[in-house]
């Protein structure tokens, strides 16, 4: 063949070569990602658990979805929640090999093919190649189990953390993950509440309550939130909108994040929220260091179900309160001030114009409740007659409302049918004394001590024969306090059964 031929079809060829290579892998870092990963551990695939990567969407075997971006070796996973996309994991990828944040640590996703050699055998092994007797560790969890799916737990040998072990869990039949009000695994409906075995307690809602204490699950909380806010920008912070020196100012925000699952809320303050919305924010002037929080940091908090005590069952419906302090709130802003509504004088302590009923029908039902819930809460006309304060004369009574949520009154305090001693002014009664959440403590709700035992201080509706002042649950017994402090709430409510 003639050497200008074969030099034109040599350079045929390479031109091809360089085509092939170029849709490859090394030309395209999208490309090079794309694929099914599946958890390797212990030297195995477990093919149940997998991610799969495809043209900028990721998906897990649970369900889970989004989109994904790769930026050198690092892949941010993102999902859509309420029409608003957020992160949902960091980790790495390349070579076959997904690394992403798991319980316990980091777990490893491999491409079919593309995991390293390693041991392989089952959890009756003794001895391995190596020479040495197996030190096993404990059983870790690694993937939980879902109310569908297997788990996975992996243990360590003691002289040689290379060598590991793993084995499935069964399914557990109550791990549901709820959407909407459904199990997005298994299709069950959320149960609007549970009933305790007692039929005394009733776990209906959810809301923030216990700190989150564990150091790995804070950090992925934290990187879920994001940065936290600064002067001229909150990311996805949203503003508390508290009162301090008498009006509304930025100095404390929240962020509620999903993991694994489960709902948590991120407490994050540049200042401390007065004790009393007419003071200024200053360590003097706030319970919040008192209770173990202090400024610039973030804290985590758990969504779980609300603890309601039945005071009453009767024609179809139940009253319950809750059987802790939720959260903390002024009743009204400014104590100074009568306003004039519809031509009436409407007093400071007036409950119908209060902020804490605004608060409890709107931030707090949307935030505790879900469409289930919110289904079989009734619609109450509450009484705020002068029965309900225990006194013979007021002039700061209000007209009844029609609420989802309220307060208790002075004269269900001192019910003897819901469990309350008759005597208003009995310090100790058990069933008026009431701890906090730490998540309400973050807040800054007050906690003194009552026979060495911590108790919170929280709000009734009924107004007090001051025109500033209304009543309030402390010690046990019944007592009074300025509209503007911020002190417990303890929300009520009636439910159809």
């Amino acid at each position: 063949m003639h050497i200008a031929m074969k030099r034109r079809i040599l350079n045929a060829l390479l031109a091809l070569l360089l085509i092939l290579c170029c849709t490859g892998a090394a030309c395209s870092a999208k490309e090079s990602v794309e694929g099914t990963y599946f958890l390797f551990v212990g030297g195995e695939y477990e093919k149940q658990f997998f991610y799969k990567l495809s043209r900028d969407k990721w998906s897990y075997s649970d369900g889970t979805e989004g989109r994904y971006e790769v930026h050198e070796n690092e892949i941010i996973f993102y999902v859509s929640r309420y029409g608003r996309e957020e992160k949902y994991l960091k980790g790495s990828v390349g070579g076959g090999k997904l690394t992403v944040p798991g319980w316990g640590g980091t777990l490893e996703f491999y491409i079919y093919g593309c995991a390293p050699e390693e041991e392989r055998g089952g959890a009756s092994d003794g001895q391995n190649t190596a020479g040495h007797t197996h030190d096993w560790g404990e059983w870790e969890t690694v993937v939980p189990a879902t109310c569908t799916t297997a788990g996975v737990e992996m243990r360590l040998c003691k002289a040689d953390n290379a060598h590991k072990q793993t084995r499935n869990t069964e399914p557990d039949p109550e791990a549901h993950k709820w959407e909407n009000g459904k199990c997005k695994y298994c299709g069950k409906i959320k149960p609007a509440y549970t009933l305790s075995a007692d039929g005394g307690k009733i776990y209906f809602g959810e809301y923030p309550k216990t700190e989150v204490k564990d150091e790995k699950l804070k950090s992925a909380l934290d990187w879920l939130a994001g940065a936290t806010p600064d002067y001229t920008f909150n990311h996805t912070w949203k503003d508390y909108g508290y009162f301090t020196s008498g009006k509304v100012q930025s100095y404390m925000w929240y962020n509620d994040v999903t993991y694994e699952g489960e709902r948590y809320r991120g407490v994050f303050f540049t200042s401390y929220r007065p004790t009393y919305t007419t003071y200024g924010n200053t360590r003097d002037n706030s319970y919040q260091d008192n209770n173990g929080y202090i400024v610039n940091t973030k804290y985590w908090f758990k969504y779980e179900p609300i603890e309601w005590r039945v005071l009453s069952r009767q024609d179809g419906r139940a009253l319950l309160m809750a059987d802790y302090v939720l959260d903390c709130m002024q009743y009204f802003s400014v104590n100074t001030k009568n306003r004039v509504i519809d031509g009436k004088t409407v007093f400071p302590n007036n409950y119908a114009e209060s902020d804490i009923r605004e608060w409890l029908n709107g931030a707090f039902y949307s935030t505790a409740f879900g469409d289930t819930e919110k289904n079989i809460i009734e619609l109450t006309e509450v009484k705020n007659g002068l029965a309900s304060t225990g006194d013979f004369f007021s002039e700061y009574v209000c007209e009844n409302t029609e609420d989802k949520v309220f307060l208790l009154s002075w004269h269900d305090m001192v019910n003897a049918e819901y469990g309350f001693n008759p005597n208003a002014v009995a310090y100790g009664d058990s069933a008026r004394l009431l701890n906090g959440s730490d998540y309400a403590k973050s807040l800054g709700l007050r906690e003194t001590f009552y026979r060495d035992k911590e108790y919170s201080t929280f709000w009734l509706r009924s107004p007090y024969q001051k025109s500033s002042y209304a009543y309030v649950a402390y010690h046990g017994a019944l007592d009074y306090a300025d509209v503007v402090r911020t002190e417990g709430v303890v929300p009520a409510l009636y439910i159809k059964l």
